[in-house]
């Protein structure tokens, strides 16, 4: 299929981003139909005057309408110096344009970016989201028209983007010199250097961006950290995790998506291919509904449950994006720790409850005394378990 993209990237710092009949995105078969489809771009007003195709001469001429006689389709002509009336073909006068905004949602959408698409300043910078690109948590923008006069203008009229700590701007056309910034100029990617087209629209290579971003550091993820697409008004309590062995189900608001260990960020760097501490950690919460009494922990061990769970934390906003609050709170009155998310672990013990079996069936009588206390595995994971 006819690659549009570099054709969009030049015209994307154009005034008037547009396409006409006479360009190969028209010509190609179905190709401006799939474009529209996807929100690249959009139909825009017919244009009023073409090139002459009946002679070598390439002037361009005003267009001229006929709708008579009364029930005849309506036929387009102009005057060629050398050939008199010449009729033009309708197809001829369609224009399209970049739609922009399309293209910022496509963006979004190719990134999985948490939150909503927004127009900061029209038609020049737009919010795309946020994800963690690069181990760092990340707010996306797209801006075009970097290379006009008033760039330095515009950058610097968006509070959005200059309130942002750890921004990430995608220039649909050329990238800018950093002179053009108010302050120190975040990172800047062209976006024709990680997007590409594909059957079901556009795609963004995510690992080429973190290639981009994790240049000069010492260490970078082996495998791009993953980032839920967190619908945007998300709270902690509309969250539900759901954890197995190796695999980790989220929703939220209706999105649901499943990732390993090792793409949510929860693979042990030293020896890889096997879960880390964290993620015991997030399954111990799990088997126990969302709820670890401090005192289940042996005393020495205490100050490094403390420090575990503060990392718990970041790791999970990590993966959830844009989430206000505190994702584990440590509740004084009972000295246990409270997701404020729901979580389960396909490995907590469950009862062979008979089939036919309502509530007022069950009773529960403790049975000797029990112990709770978190066991410290092999390679230093921390596990719940309960026992006699």
């Amino acid at each position: 299929m006819f690659d549009l993209l570099p054709e969009l990237w030049k015209r994307a710092d154009a005034r008037e981003p547009r396409f006409s009949g006479d360009e190969a995105v028209a010509r190609a078969d179905g190709v401006a139909k799939r474009l529209t489809g996807f929100g690249l771009i959009r139909q825009a007003e017919n244009a009023g005057s073409v090139v002459c195709d009946a002679c070598a001469g390439g002037h361009v001429e005003e267009v001229t309408l006929i709708k008579s006689p009364r029930g005849t389709p309506v036929r387009a002509h102009i005057h060629c110096p050398e050939h008199g009336r010449v009729r033009v073909k309708l197809e001829r006068l369609k224009q399209w344009e970049v739609d922009f905004t399309g293209l910022a949602g496509a963006v979004a959408r190719a990134l999985e970016l948490a939150g909503d698409v927004e127009e900061l300043v029209l038609g020049r910078i737009w919010f795309l989201g946020k994800a963690t690109i690069a181990a760092k948590s990340r707010e996306l923008f797209l801006a075009r028209g970097l290379m006009w006069q008033d760039a330095r203008d515009v950058l610097g009229a968006s509070v959005r983007l200059n309130a942002a700590k750890s921004a990430i701007v995608f220039a649909a056309g050329e990238v800018p010199p950093e002179e053009i910034w108010n302050g120190d100029a975040p990172p800047v990617v062209a976006l024709k250097t990680v997007a590409a087209f594909g059957k079901d629209g556009l795609t963004v290579d995510r690992g080429h961006l973190e290639a981009l971003l994790s240049t000069g550091r010492k260490k970078s993820p082996s495998v791009p950290f993953a980032s839920f697409p967190t619908p945007a008004g998300t709270t902690w309590s509309d969250v539900r995790l759901t954890v197995t062995e190796a695999e980790l189900r989220v929703e939220a608001k209706g999105k649901r998506k499943d990732y390993t260990f090792q793409t949510a960020g929860f693979e042990e760097r030293r020896k890889k291919g096997v879960p880390d501490r964290l993620w015991a950690l997030l399954k111990a919460f799990g088997m126990h509904g969302g709820v670890l009494p401090f005192k289940a922990v042996k005393e020495k061990d205490r100050t490094n449950l403390k420090q575990y769970v503060s990392d718990l934390r970041q790791r999970l906003s990590a993966l959830l994006p844009g989430i206000e609050g505190e994702s584990i709170s440590y509740e004084q009155k009972d000295m246990s720790y409270h997701t404020a998310f729901k979580v389960s672990c396909e490995d907590a013990l469950q009862f062979p409850t008979p089939p036919g079996a309502s509530w007022t069936d069950v009773s529960i009588a403790a049975n000797g005394e029990t112990s709770h206390e978190l066991l410290k595995l092999d390679d230093g994971l921390l596990c719940a378990h309960s026992g006699r």
